[in-house]
């Protein structure tokens, strides 16, 4: 990105982009170390944070092709998920990733540059994550369950990947996309049938 376009990055009113936008399949630009803490670094890291509706969203989504994300995962889905553990808003600048455990897990991803569909995606079990926080400092972690998928949903962003893109298939063979709606209809039937291997397939607990 230009100096131009972070220019009008600091100042600009972002909607996110959705699928179909050329700006998604882009591979995002590494930020200068030098620039973390600049006052155009900033806005855009402030812009991400108020964007945010759900458990991640990468700069990317906003037409900012820098590699740069950030994850929340609050306390109250730990009901609903399996292998989640709560974690605080973080920013992930320059991220890379080791699997350490190569465990393909499925669960349920949704987007909100892809809105109104839940799909089922592979990820590995667990990865070790390094990058830059937002004071330029290095930060090394091990993420598994939950927290690495929704690490590795937003880091798919940066090189132009999006969840649609890696979807698992069902016995069938047929890739498993839902719509909203159906989908809330299909897991509502599937919890008051008790159907435990159906929920653990997408990382649910019952």
């Amino acid at each position: 990105m230009g100096s131009d376009l972070l220019d009008q990055a600091a100042t600009q009113e972002f909607e996110i982009f959705k699928l179909g936008h050329p700006a998604l399949r882009l591979r995002s630009e590494e930020v200068n170390p030098s620039e973390i803490g600049s006052e155009k670094i900033n806005n855009i890291l402030v812009r991400l944070k108020q964007t945010k509706q759900t458990v991640g969203l990468s700069a990317p989504q906003l037409g900012i092709n820098y590699r740069i994300f950030l994850t929340e995962l609050p306390t109250r889905l730990s009901s609903r998920y399996l292998g989640y553990t709560p974690s605080p808003l973080q920013i992930w600048i320059n991220p890379s990733y080791t699997v350490v455990d190569d465990t393909m897990l499925g669960g349920c991803e949704s987007c909100l540059s892809v809105p109104g569909y839940i799909g089922r995606v592979l990820r590995p079990a667990a990865i070790e994550v390094q990058a830059l926080n937002e004071d330029g400092k290095s930060v090394i972690e091990t993420l598994s369950g939950w927290n690495a998928r929704v690490f590795l949903h937003e880091y798919d962003h940066l090189d132009g990947i999006l969840y649609v893109d890696k979807l698992a298939e069902d016995p069938e063979g047929r890739k498993e996309l839902f719509e909203k709606s159906m989908w809330e209809v299909i897991e509502a039937e599937k919890r008051k049938a008790g159907d435990a291997e159906w929920l653990a397939r997408f990382r649910l607990k019952q």
